[in-house]
């Protein structure tokens, strides 16, 4: 019972991990997307994947449902 408790919670650490790094790399490209039309300032530039990040943090702790009823 411990070992499949712990696989279910590597399992869901490492899903979590990845919809992270996802959320990271789709905010350096929206970063990139700004930087390369050439006229944004570096403060537009860290708005733009900081506004990026909030939104898909905020929807990412929308789907995630945590229990903290005992079992």
């Amino acid at each position: 019972v411990v070992a499949a408790g712990a696989a279910l919670d590597y399992s869901n650490a490492s899903t979590q991990r990845y919809r992270l790094q996802s959320i990271a790399d789709a905010a350096a490209m929206a970063g990139a997307r700004e930087f390369r039309l050439g006229n944004a300032s570096e403060q537009v530039i860290k708005d733009s994947v900081a506004n990026h990040a909030r939104a898909a943090l905020g929807e990412l702790i929308a789907s995630t449902q945590v229990s903290t009823a005992a079992s």
